[in-house]
This record gives structure tokens, C-alpha cells and sequence, in this order.
């Protein structure tokens, strides 16, 4: 039998084990992705170094490459987006439709080869002063950015705790804003040979980390085939998670686009932002990070924008690097609330990061052409304005659709699924439940059922299917639990299997 899927049965006492405690854990998942006993030390340090080096990736492209390209070629940045955006669209739709396109190797060496490629190319084009050639190297270039970020989504989600990832995300990220603050900006290609290094490097050091999970996906049902009989497992393109990632990310490109023009403040508010946040998240006993670190960065964000239409010359730095501030948290939100998302169900992990990589693109394209269009046409008088529209639609967003919004319910209502061991064939399973069936003198319609559970189907499959209410679905799984000496679907699951 094609390897089926086990999703969360709302009549039962325990849940079964989440997505990724078959390769990491083997232990139960708590509502918020937390698994006692999964992701040690050594775990997390890989992690942190991993999103470190995302964190100078971010650094290297803008400072370095981008600042030798668009000279020659000004659309280079937004023709990157849009290969960022086609690219990540290609991620999801392999991971909805053809999961074995991501197989970790696979993965890994076209990402090398197209970083590799793109180190060579974009030096010589920028030499030639070649439009052509940089767009190839550009393309290359995004490409092999895509899968190094997802390994170091997939070794986050590793770890046991919320908690815990919430404090190496905002590790890692201070860790990389701290290095970019304090290292020369290097040449261009310095700064693609850096970018290589880290890259594969990354995928080096974490691929005995991911690669259990990686190989369960790619060798698991598509997430196409899951979707349908568990729509809570999966975070649309819309929701509204990924319209806040839209919004801040446009927030954040504005930001950094006015300080451009706006100077720099003396103290760089985003390294002492992500300090906060990791204090905050080191001694913080409260259950609501992610909600939490949303607060901290609407005020900061919220706080930048009102600096602007002051008209103080001194100020407009202050809120650039507010803006900045905002954004870095917002970043490790970001991270957590995605890891969260993928610890609860694994299937979702890549398509939730294409689609929130995806908003991530659209909304620097966007937040960076309204920056540069309100300068080059109205010139600096024009920000204050734009500012106060900014703030007041940031405002209403929050207010009209985000009062009952919550990250931590967000990821608690993604609902567990876990791959259910395949069979030699479906006739395999159907006989080693009849065999448990007649042994424990189950009727015949709690056969049915038991058939359903052993498949992976829930209490909503089981009542469509049979066309019976919920309370008879749950009457009829207590009992077969009885006389099968079960008490949850995931003990009913292993008694098959043995």
C-alpha cells in the first residue's frame, strides 16, 4: 500500500505523535510543537550557526553583490525578487504535487552548482558591464539560495521546545547582526565567495540533522493528498499569517531603502532589539512568545513611522533604524512561527516557507519601489506623508483584521500528521485488521472503523464516509479501543504494525 498519513482523532484521550517524532523525538508533540526529549545541544548550536548564516546572506546580498550590479543594471534587484518569487513557487508546488523532487541530495547539489555558477558569472558580467549575464547570475544566484534555508527551517523545527527555538532564532540572528555590524563590507566577489561558503557550509553541518525528516517527506504522500482530508494541517497562501509577513516585510524594505537617504542612527537599533528579544526569551516563563514578539514588533514599527513626518533632520535616522529594529523581530517571530508550524506537521514545513518566502519577496519589492518612488519624484518631503499612511493603514490592519489573531493559536490549530509506516500492499493491512478484528469479536461496523483508524482517517473522515454523527463515531472507537486493550489512535497504529 502507497504510504498513507495519520491524522489527529478528536475522540481520543492522546494525540498521536507528531510529524516529526518519528525521525527526531519518538516522543508526543504538545499543542505548540514542543517535544520533550528531541533537539539537544548540539542540535540547537547547528540551528543557530545555520540562521547566523542567513542572517550574513542577507548582509553579503545587499552590501556586496547588489551594490556591484545595479550600477550597470538598476532592475537587477527587482528582477531578483521576481526569480525569487518563481522559485519558491516551484519549491511549493513540488512539495504539494511531487514530493520526491526534493530529494536532499538532489537538492543539495543543484544548489551548490547554481551557487557556484553564479560566484563565476556575476564577477565577469559586472566586468562587461553585461545586463544579460548578470540576470543569468542573479537567477543562479536565487536559486541556490532556496534549499540552505529551508535545511536550516527543517533543523529548527528539530528541536524539542518552543522555547527553545525561539531562543536560538533570536541567537542567530543577533549572532549575524552583530558580524555584519562589525566586518568591512567586502568587494563583490568576496562577498559571493563568502556567500558560497556559507551556503554549503550550511548544508554540510546540518545534513545528519534533517536529513530523517527530509527523507519522510520526499518519501511520503504529497501534500495535495493530505490537504484534502485534514485542512487544518495546512497554512494557505492568504491566511492571514502570511498577510502579516506581507505587511512587515513591506514596512521593513521601506525602512531600509529611507535610510539610504536618511544617515544612520549612532546606535543600531536592530542589534539591540534582537538582544532584548533573547533576554526577554531566555527568562520569560510566559506561554505566548510568539504573540509577544508580534507586539514588540508592531510598537517599534509603529514607533519608526511616527518619527518620520516630525521633519527633524536628526530623528529620520532614529526611525529608520526603528523600522530596522522592528523588522529583526519580526524575523524571529518569523522563524519560530514557521519551525512551530513544521514541528506539528511536517508536510507543511516546505510549503508554508515557500509561501511565506513568497509574501517575504513581494513585500520587499513592494515596501522599496514606494520608497524610491516617493524620493525620486516628490523628493525627502514626500516620506512624512507616506509615513503617516503607513502608520495609519498599519494601524487599521491591526485593528480590523488581527483583534482576534493569534501566532500561538496559529500554530496549535495546525493539526498533527504524522506518516504511517506502508504496507506491502492495501490488501496487507485490510488482512492484519480483519486478523486483529475476529480475534477481539470487533461488529462489523466497528471493523469499518477500525480499518478508517489504522489508515490514518479522523473523526470527520469516519463520519462523512459512513454517514453517521460524531457521537456514534466516538461510541463506536471507545469501544473497539476496549476490546482492542488501546487507548489512543497512535496504540491502535502500532498494534498493526506489530
Amino acid at each position: 500500500m502507497g504510504r498513507s498519513a495519520t491524522m489527529t482523532s478528536e475522540n481520543t484521550e492522546h494525540r498521536p505523535k507528531s510529524a516529526l517524532a518519528a525521525p527526531w523525538s519518538g516522543k508526543n508533540s504538545a499543542p505548540d510543537g514542543s517535544r520533550p526529549g528531541a533537539g539537544g545541544g548540539r542540535d540547537a548550536v547547528l540551528a543557530g550557526c545555520a540562521l547566523a548564516a542567513q542572517s550574513l546572506h542577507g548582509w553579503l546580498t545587499n552590501g556586496s553583490i547588489f551594490a556591484s550590479v545595479i550600477p550597470y543594471f538598476p532592475l537587477a534587484r527587482d528582477l531578483n525578487m521576481a526569480f525569487s518569487v518563481v522559485a519558491f513557487a516551484l519549491v511549493a508546488l513540488a512539495a504539494f504535487y511531487r514530493p520526491r523532487l526534493l530529494d536532499l541530495g538532489q537538492m543539495a547539489l543543484v544548489s551548490a552548482g547554481c551557487l557556484f555558477s553564479a560566484t563565476l558569472i556575476v564577477p565577469l558580467a559586472a566586468q562587461a558591464q553585461s545586463a544579460p549575464f548578470a540576470t543569468l547570475g542573479l537567477f543562479l544566484y536565487s536559486m541556490g539560495c532556496i534549499w540552505p534555508a529551508a535545511m536550516a527551517l527543517f533543523a529548527l523545527a528539530s528541536l524539542a521546545t518552543s522555547r527553545l527555538r525561539s531562543i536560538v532564532a533570536a541567537t542567530g540572528l543577533l549572532a549575524g547582526a552583530l558580524l555584519s555590524f562589525f566586518l568591512p563590507t567586502p568587494s563583490a566577489l568576496i562577498g559571493l565567495i563568502a556567500a558560497l561558503v556559507l551556503k554549503v557550509g550550511t548544508m554540510a553541518i546540518l545534513w545528519r540533522l534533517v536529513r530523517p525528516a527530509l527523507s519522510m517527506v520526499t518519501s511520503g504522500p504529497p501534500a495535495s493528498q493530505l490537504k484534502p482530508e485534514a485542512p487544518d494541517a495546512f497554512i494557505p497562501l492568504f491566511h492571514p499569517l502570511m498577510i502579516c509577513i506581507l505587511l512587515f516585510t513591506m514596512a521593513g524594505s521601506y525602512g531600509s531603502v529611507l535610510s539610504e537617504y536618511a544617515g544612520t542612527a549612532p546606535v543600531d537599533l536592530s542589534i539591540v532589539a534582537a538582544g532584548g528579544a533573547l533576554l526577554w526569551l531566555v527568562f520569560s516563563r510566559r506561554g505566548r512568545r510568539a504573540d509577544d514578539l508580534f507586539s514588540l514588533s508592531v510598537i517599534l514599527v509603529i514607533g519608526g513611522f511616527l518619527l518620520i513626518p516630525l521633519g527633524i533632520a536628526d530623528a529620520r535616522p532614529w526611525a529608520s533604524s526603528l523600522l530596522a529594529a522592528g523588522g529583526v523581530c519580526f524575523s524571529i517571530l518569523r522563524w519560530l512561527t514557521l519551525s512551530s508550524i513544521g514541528s506539528r506537521n511536517i508536510f507543511a514545513l516546505v510549503p508554508t516557507f515557500a509561501f511565506a518566502d513568497i509574501m517575504t519577496s513581494l513585500g520587499t519589492e513592494v515596501g522599496a519601489a514606494a520608497a524610491h518612488a516617493s524620493m525620486a519624484v516628490w523628493g525627502q518631503d514626500a516620506t512624512g506623508a507616506i509615513a503617516t499612511g503607513g502608520t495609519f493603514i498599519l494601524v487599521v490592519f491591526l485593528w480590523l483584521g488581527f483583534r482576534s489573531f493569534s501566532f500561538t493559536e496559529t500554530i496549535r490549530d495546525v493539526e498533527p500528521i504524522q506518516p504511517l509506516p506502508s504496507s506491502e500492499a492495501g490488501a496487507s493491512l485490510a488482512d492484519r485488521c480483519d486478523q486483529l478484528s475476529e480475534a477481539a469479536g470487533l461488529t462489523e461496523r466497528e471493523r469499518e472503523i477500525f480499518l478508517m483508524l489504522a489508515k490514518g482517517r479522523n473523526t470527520r473522515f469516519i463520519q462523512e464516509q459512513l454517514v453517521i454523527s460524531p457521537n456514534t463515531v466516538r461510541s463506536h472507537i471507545k469501544h473497539l479501543y476496549v476490546k482492542l486493550d488501546v487507548h489512543s489512535q497512535q496504540e491502535l497504529i502500532d498494534l498493526v504494525e506489530r
